[in-house]
Order: C-alpha cells, then sequence, then structure tokens
C-alpha cells in the first residue's frame, strides 16, 4: 500500500512539474516575441486635384515597429482609405498586400507611404457625398510569425488631420496586442 501511495505521488509530481514547465515555455513565448505595433502615421503631402494632373493628391505614411524582442519574419502589410461614418473593421477585408514578405527586427521600423491619385480622391468625395457623416479613414494591417512560428496580425485604423493639413494622423484603434486569429477569420488561410 505505501509503494502504491509513493508512485502516485511521484506521478503527481511528475504532472504539476511537466505542467509548470508548459507555463513557462509559454510564458518566455510571450516575453521574447516580435510584436509589430503601429508607431504612428501622417499626412506627407496634400494638394488640391488639378484637372488631368498625374501627381498625387494626398500621400501618407504610416510607420509600423517591432516592439518586442525578436524578429518578426515573413512581415507582410497593407494599408488603404476608406469613406465611412464610423470606422469600420469591415474595411479590412477589401484590402490586398502591398508589400513583399520581409523581416523586421527588434526596434526597428517598417515605412507605408501611401499615393492617392486624383481618380481615387474623385470616388472617395463623391462616396462621402452620400453620407451625412462620412469621413476619411486610414485602415492597415500587418501580418507576421514570430520566431516560434506563430502567425500574428496588427490591425490599425487611423484618422487625418483637420483640414489635410501635413501632419500626424490621430490613432483611432488598434489591437495592440498582437492577435493570432482575427485576419483568419475573415477568410485569410494560415501561413
Amino acid at each position: 500500500m505505501v509503494e502504491f501511495a509513493a508512485f502516485g505521488l511521484a506521478a503527481l509530481s511528475l504532472l504539476v512539474l511537466w505542467q509548470t514547465l508548459k507555463q513557462l515555455r509559454v510564458s518566455s513565448e510571450t516575453q521574447s516575441r516580435a510584436y509589430v505595433a503601429i508607431k504612428d502615421g501622417r499626412i506627407t503631402r496634400f494638394s488640391p486635384p488639378k484637372p488631368k494632373s498625374s501627381t498625387p493628391v494626398l500621400v501618407y505614411l504610416i510607420r509600423l515597429e517591432n516592439v518586442g524582442q525578436t524578429p518578426a519574419q515573413r512581415l507582410t502589410a497593407a494599408t488603404n482609405i476608406f469613406a465611412a461614418e464610423e470606422p469600420d473593421v469591415e474595411n479590412w477585408r477589401n484590402m490586398t498586400r502591398d508589400s513583399a514578405e520581409e523581416s523586421l527586427g527588434p526596434t526597428h521600423l517598417r515605412e507605408l507611404e501611401t499615393e492617392i491619385t486624383a481618380r481615387t480622391w474623385a470616388r472617395l468625395q463623391d462616396e462621402l457625398k452620400g453620407m451625412s457623416k462620412g469621413k476619411l479613414f486610414f485602415f492597415g494591417y500587418a501580418d507576421y510569425l514570430d520566431v516560434f512560428g506563430k502567425r500574428h496580425f496588427t490591425e490599425f485604423c487611423l484618422q487625418p488631420p483637420t483640414g489635410w493639413n501635413n501632419g500626424p494622423c490621430v490613432l483611432l484603434m488598434s489591437d495592440r496586442g498582437n492577435s493570432a486569429g482575427l485576419m483568419s477569420d475573415r477568410g485569410n488561410s494560415a501561413v
């Protein structure tokens, strides 16, 4: 009977040890993985559209930063501008990648510069006319793998400065936690 109790105690101790080691591994991965976050966004150029001009009406820059301790691998990112009454996550479904896969080391920045043509500007203005409280929003995402092979996403929405002056945009929302599933729930296949 004593031997059976000793065996049971040893088995229980191994189970507790295994669970503790598993939890330590998860904690270590969480602390040391890549975290890609939006650093800032700004309009770098705005000029009223000119007839038959190929000069961009609007140029905006969004900077992503890896604030984690390890590189973000296979990073792709996209941004776009949408007319809406309120920021809507559904707008992310309409975006396509605008960057090739790359790595982003800890504390490194990735800049996404997007030009809006006169034709796109005219379309957005037409869309705004059909809305009672329409505004323009910049949406974007970053999709990447951490060094442990897990896929993460950072999604964000910015609002341009009042009057379209060159300057910083207002960050309206960002998941900041680098979710593992938001984009995959929208039909994108896992890497």
